[in-house]
């Protein structure tokens, strides 16, 4: 490599490992191959000279860092200071037959913002805050995928470079569990994965490790049913599809999944939310007895919740739909918090004889003039109501403890259908 002419600083990087030694000159580098193994010795390291005899350095040496391991050539560029946008793209930019979807790169110090589309004219922003790498978890197979990553900096925004890869067409891809999934129910698990057209056959591989993978069996259909596995609750699993076509082994890219956690459960406990999944528009019941909810409007996950997660409803056509669980004996328990108590029916705000003058927290209206019931909020009590034909104001209940805003509060109700009584 030619040295910079003139008086402009120049960054050198050497990285040596048990096979090859690595040059770096600013951006440029050269690899020799050098398997050496060096002496164990005190001898000293010296800087700014090479010993024995007058070879000594004449200029300027600042900031130099000693590794005791051989760093990659996108971790040299990152501590050189030198690269001005984002660079080393994985995959690589116009890498083809890529398998995996997982998107990492080298940058510089700001926030990295990740555009992604097939169509380079049309990318749209995907992550504002992408550092760590992104996964695109459904890809489509031989589908040619475009994304350029922008980074936020205090002068200003930099705009990356457009890169882009083809995914192959013959690896496995829309696997069931989906990639990363949580809270998987593990009673009567299967495998499935999209159809690879021309494939005759498919190994499938799992294991509690991505590295330490064992053969399931072999299959010709893109499913495994019933695999005799055991799974541990509340546990990342691994798993993996190859496929067989021509004669060819393509390997497939590693999913993983993370198992729900089993409890003890008593038989009358017919549904328990949770809200700890933070994506999807499923609620699931963690009973594990399949009466999952379906989030509505713009029902948002927290990560704070009373324990855990919880939902987030802004009252407006917020809410979660659930398999009516109950008919006639019920006990309802939940954590509510709210910053606002000025909630109720239209112009009922501190009448709590109806089931429609509260903000619904859970409601049993089937709807007409049929026997229905509400746990409701008005103002800043809890209301229960209960009526037998749908009209009128039926029996009510209203806490006596009221409701502080901004705290946690736990409510619950019950009802027992042969003594008529609610508490």
């Amino acid at each position: 490599m030619d040295v910079p002419a003139g008086i402009e600083w120049t960054f050198v990087g050497v990285v040596s490992d048990s096979e090859s030694l690595r040059f770096a000159l600013n951006l440029d580098e050269e690899v020799l191959p050098a398997r050496y193994v060096f002496a164990e010795t005190d001898e000293p390291l010296v800087l700014g000279a090479y010993l024995p005899g007058d070879d000594y350095f004449n200029g300027l040496i600042d900031e130099v860092r000693i590794y005791n391991r051989a760093l990659t050539r996108r971790e040299i560029i990152i501590l050189s200071g030198l690269a001005e946008k984002p660079f080393e793209p994985e995959p690589a930019d116009g890498a083809v037959g890529v398998v995996a979807a997982d998107l990492s790169w080298g940058s510089i110090n700001g926030t990295d913002q990740l555009y992604l589309g097939t169509d380079h004219d049309a990318l749209e922003l995907v992550d504002a805050d992408a550092t760590g790498g992104y996964t695109i978890t459904d890809t489509v197979p031989g589908q040619t995928y475009y994304w350029r990553v922008d980074v936020l900096t205090a002068d200003g925004t930099v705009t990356g470079d457009l890169w882009s890869f083809t995914m192959t067409e013959d690896a496995a891809s829309g696997p069931t569990p989906s990639n990363n999934a949580d809270f998987v129910d593990v009673d009567g698990l299967s495998f499935s994965w999209l159809p690879v057209i021309g494939a005759t056959a498919f190994d499938v591989y799992f294991g509690s490790a991505p590295d330490a993978l064992e053969l399931l069996g072999q299959v010709t259909e893109n499913s495994y049913q019933n695999p005799d596995i055991t799974m541990v609750s509340e546990t990342v699993h691994y798993w993996r599809v190859d496929t067989i076509k021509n004669g060819h082994v393509t390997t497939g890219q590693v999913w993983s999944f993370k198992t729900m956690p089993v409890f003890a459960v008593e038989e009358a406990l017919a549904a328990w939310y949770k809200f700890e999944l933070g994506e999807g528009a499923t609620a699931v019941d963690w009973t594990r007895k399949g009466n999952d909810g379906i989030l509505v409007g713009d029902t948002k996950w927290v990560e704070e919740g009373f324990s855990g997660g919880a939902l987030e409803f802004d009252g407006a056509a917020d809410y979660v739909e659930i398999p009516r669980v109950v008919q006639d004996d019920w006990t309802i328990m939940l954590w509510l918090q709210t910053d606002n108590l000025e909630q109720s029916w239209p112009g009922r705000l501190g009448t709590v004889s109806r089931v429609r003058n509260g903000v619904g927290l859970v409601d049993g209206d089937a709807g007409g003039p049929a026997p229905n019931f509400a746990f409701s909020l008005n103002g800043d009590q809890i209301v229960a109501n209960c009526m037998a034909d749908g009209q009128g104001d039926g029996s009510s209940l209203a806490s006596n403890t009221r409701v502080a805003a901004g705290d946690w509060v736990h409510a619950a109700w019950t009802r027992d259908s042969t003594t008529g009584e609610m508490a």
